[in-house]
Order: C-alpha cells, then structure tokens, then sequence
C-alpha cells in the first residue's frame, strides 16, 4: 500500500488488508483484488499489518487497485499518532454546534465537512479502544 498526498508526504507499508472509506461506503481490499479505481470520502481508512489493525485518517482522494499494488492518493491524511483525541473531540463539538447554526447552504457543506473530518480524527484516536 502507497499513500501519497499533494505535498508528497506518504507511507509506504505491507499490509494483508485494507479496508478503504469510498464515497460509496467501505470498501475492502484483499490480496488478488480485482483491478479498479474508486473515490475516497473523507473517513478512517484502516489497514492490518502484521495481524494488527491500523487506523489512517484520510481527506478525500482516490485509490487504484493494480497488480497488487493499492496506490492512494489523498489530499491529506493523518496518522493516529498526529492526533490529539482531546483536541479532536473540542474540533467535533465546534463543527456540530456550527452545523446546527449553519445558515446558508455553503456554510451548511462547509459544516457538514468539518464535522466529518473532526468525526473521522475522533474515531481514529478511539481506533482499538473497548
């Protein structure tokens, strides 16, 4: 798996599954996959490694299923170790409280938007957590 964002920030990492946050919903992906080419939302983007499950909160983008090869390309991401699950949570209630006061319909999407990216940076930092 190939991460990549326009600033050419990436992770490059071998995983047995991904399970992907399309703009259809989630979407898995496995050794032999089928090739394709699918739109990412913005969401929590998860990957096992070595048994384990990893979270990758991503921003929109795309990903190409090739050969084996998954490339994703976003216009950003975070790893969970970039987040702070209290700041994240603050992020979540400010975006909800502005969508309730939203008037105009692009104050409306640009509320929806922050409360799914304060949403996914929540779920992200709570990722494995009982």
């Amino acid at each position: 798996m190939k991460v990549l964002s326009p600033e050419g920030t990436g992770i490059t990492e071998t995983v047995s599954e991904v399970v992907l946050p399309s703009a259809s919903g989630q979407l898995g992906v496995l050794a032999n996959h089928a090739p394709m080419i699918t739109a990412l939302d913005i969401g929590v983007l998860r990957y096992k490694q070595g048994g384990e499950w990893k979270p990758l909160v991503t921003y929109g983008g795309f990903a190409q299923v090739d050969s084996n090869m998954l490339s994703i390309l976003v216009n950003d991401f975070d790893t969970v170790e970039d987040i702070d699950g209290e700041a994240a949570k603050k992020d979540l209630e400010a975006a909800t409280a502005k969508l309730e006061s939203a008037g105009s319909k692009k104050e409306k999407l640009d509320a929806t938007a922050a409360v799914k990216k304060a949403s996914a940076r929540l779920q992200a930092t709570m990722f494995g957590k009982k």
